[in-house]
Parts: structure tokens; C-alpha cells; sequence
């Protein structure tokens, strides 16, 4: 094991914690329900509200882009029905992961105590997405 890595995480998981899950350019917000080791641990997605989405569209260039998709705002709240995932610390890729998932798919990031997880949807991505799927279709 090289010298650097480090077996436990630098920021130790504690019940109620806030957890994002980092995707491409999206954003989930989690929180920890259960400490199952040092090293693992039961999280809970959280119910995110969007209370701010992103107005001001632009046409041109390939779709169009949203100059103010990054002021987008969420109303986060625990909701004990939501879908529960265990992750586990990975001291080669020094990151939290899924249990079962590659290290490269999953990526977590824990807060330190009384920071807000992060929730962000890419309205841009989608848009470029869309189009793609509504131009498909004519050609089906």
C-alpha cells in the first residue's frame, strides 16, 4: 500500500451527517442514519424540494443554455421512507463508495458537521439530451 493512503477517512461519519453522491454534473443529497463501522456506514436519501429553478434560457449555438442554472435552490428534509444505501471507504481511491459498485461509478462525499449535502440537476445537460432524443425519433 503506498504510504499516503489513508485507511480511514479524514472526516469521521456521525449519525445525521449530510452525504452528496456526485454524478456526471448532478447532484444527490444524503444523510447517514448508521455508523456500521469506521469504515461503513447506512445513508438515507434526502427529499429535496426545488424551491429556485434555473429562468433565464437562452436560444443559439446547438439548443440553448440556462445562464442561471447555477442558482438554482433546494428545500432538503429527512424522510425515513426514502431509499437507504451502504457505502464503504475505499483507501486506494480514498472516497466513499457504494458497496457493490465499481470505484469509479460511485462517488460520495461526506460534510463536516453542520454543512448542508449539496442537490443540483443539470437543466443544461438535459436540454442537449432532449433534443438529441426528439431528433432520433423523426428518423425512427
Amino acid at each position: 500500500m503506498n504510504s499516503k493512503t489513508k485507511n480511514t477517512p479524514e472526516i469521521a461519519p456521525f449519525v445525521g451527517q449530510h452525504v452528496t453522491e456526485f454524478h456526471y454534473t448532478d447532484r444527490d443529497a444524503w444523510e447517514v442514519i448508521e455508523i456500521i463501522s469506521p469504515r461503513r456506514i447506512k445513508i438515507r436519501e434526502l427529499d429535496a424540494e426545488c424551491i429556485k429553478k434555473p429562468k433565464d434560457f437562452h436560444p443559439g449555438g446547438f439548443c440553448g443554455h440556462f445562464a442561471d442554472n447555477y442558482d438554482q435552490e433546494y428545500k432538503l428534509s429527512s424522510n425515513p421512507n426514502n431509499k437507504v444505501k451502504i457505502l464503504s471507504w475505499r483507501s486506494k481511491a480514498q472516497r466513499w463508495c457504494e458497496v457493490g459498485q465499481q470505484t469509479r461509478y460511485s462517488k460520495f462525499g461526506l460534510h463536516q458537521k453542520g454543512e448542508q449535502a449539496q442537490k443540483f440537476y443539470d437543466f443544461n445537460f438535459i436540454l442537449i439530451g432532449s433534443l438529441l432524443i426528439s431528433i432520433l425519433s423523426t428518423f425512427a
